[in-house]
């Protein structure tokens, strides 16, 4: 998951300490799963927030050594398939940190890497771990003073998770895609690889809110989602046809609402979701036999206030999305034909406290859910019910972490089976 566009909100000051949420959770016997949370510290190296999940009741507790140093406004992180290594996005100092994930959850030796340009936003892992790929805001030769369009940097991951000099695309060492990724997603079968173009606001000479100036726009400044095809020998991306556009210069892709702001596929990459905070809404597509993408025709389909990701269960039933302003977690179940989300009747949007931005689910279960809630500087806890898609909160939510969370990851502990679709 990512935490982007909501990094430009005004950080408030770090919590004073992880504590113990309750005796249940102070003394778990069974652990499920290892919950990790990137937190953000007003302008100063932000954290990486370690817990143990309880198996009987979801309950958090904080992990010895947590929390863990990151770099500045860590936004978003990912875990290596073999679930041996944790991936840090930090948002101001352009940079990955990567963890080594110990047997008992505490993370361990870390390494910083530079992005191949600046502001990064997002990541994802392929199915084999073999490729990092990591989303830019500005390409070399852009920035703040000088907005232009965005890129990719695809890191080689190295057998013992350190991550290699990324990959060349031609002469350069980064893919161009359009103006502000905010989000990059790889399928679990395929390896397609799509990135979500928000657009910016504000209108520069590389970047224009509109298609009115195509001859002076080099790359699409519209809202869309492009793929890729990765090839898993050499890293290398090609881009696959996308959605028909009469507008000069703009790269193959699908329109992607207004402002979308996050991005998931379903295990069997049929199905590909985007969130779009600026209506209210959610875009569904369906996967192509080349890789290019659909609308659903019924969508899309509504959220709450300001929606900012998507995050579908383990076993391709449900999606879940995170809306910052509601604040709350619409729940959908996801039809196995047709993947047309319909929400779920009992519990359409769970309350959450203030700034929800990131949604993962526990692996071995399939049974918790949590999100990290920014403004409220707190993680919580629901019980996801495998059979409808309700969610209900789980003993002593919400759990307060050290700094203000941006997004959440989980692992299994190992001692689990793990709940996900085997295609």
């Amino acid at each position: 998951m990512k935490f982007s566009q909501i990094g430009r909100v005004a950080l408030a000051s770090i919590s004073s300490a992880a504590v113990c949420f309750g005796l249940t959770a102070c003394t778990t016997a069974h652990t499920v799963a290892f919950l990790y949370a990137t937190a953000s510290n007003k302008g100063t190296p932000g954290f990486v927030n370690a817990f143990k999940v309880d198996s009987d009741s979801g309950a958090i507790t904080p992990l010895p050594g947590t929390p863990y140093n990151a770099g500045l406004n860590p936004i978003a992180l990912v875990a290596s398939p073999n679930e041996s290594n944790l991936y840090v996005v930090n948002h101001d100092d352009s940079t990955i940190t990567e963890f080594t994930i110990t047997p008992k959850g505490p993370l361990a030796s870390s390494h910083t890497y530079p992005v191949v340009g600046t502001l990064p936003t997002s990541l994802a892992i392929d199915p084999s771990g073999k490729y990092l790929i990591v989303a830019v805001t500005y390409q070399p030769g852009y920035s703040a003073a000088n907005p232009g369009p965005g890129g990719l940097t695809v890191f080689p991951v190295n057998t013992d998770g350190t991550l290699g000099t990324p990959v060349a695309n031609g002469s350069a060492n980064f893919v161009p895609t359009g103006c502000n990724p905010v989000g990059v997603n790889i399928t679990a079968l395929h390896n397609f690889v799509y990135v979500v173009d928000q657009n910016f606001a504000t209108p520069s000479a590389a970047c224009t809110p509109t298609p009115s100036t195509p001859a002076t726009s080099p790359i699409s400044s519209l809202p869309l989602v492009i793929a890729f095809s990765l090839n898993t020998t050499n890293g290398s991306l090609t881009s696959i046809p996308g959605s028909p556009n009469t507008v000069l210069g703009v790269p193959a892709g699908a329109l992607a609402g207004v402002q979308p702001s996050g991005i998931s596929s379903e295990p069997m990459a049929r199905f590909v979701y985007v969130s779009d905070e600026a209506s209210n809404q959610l875009i569904g597509y369906v996967v192509q036999a080349d890789g290019s993408l659909v609308p659903m025709v019924n969508g899309p389909f509504s959220t709450g206030l300001f929606p900012v990701g998507v995050t579908i269960d383990p076993r391709g039933k449900y999606l879940f999305v995170p809306n910052y302003n509601g604040p709350s977690i619409s729940s959908y179940a996801l039809d196995l034909g047709t993947g047309t989300p319909s929400a779920v009747a009992s519990a359409a949007q769970a309350a959450v406290p203030a700034g929800p931005t990131c949604v993962a689910i526990e692996p071995a279960l399939g049974q918790y859910l949590f999100s990290s809630n920014f403004l409220d500087g707190s993680i919580t806890g629901e019980n996801l019910n495998t059979h409808t898609g309700a969610l209900s909160p789980v003993q002593n939510t919400p759990f307060n972490v050290y700094g203000q969370p941006t997004c959440v990851a989980t692992v299994g502990s190992g001692a689990h089976a793990v709940e996900t679709i085997q295609p």
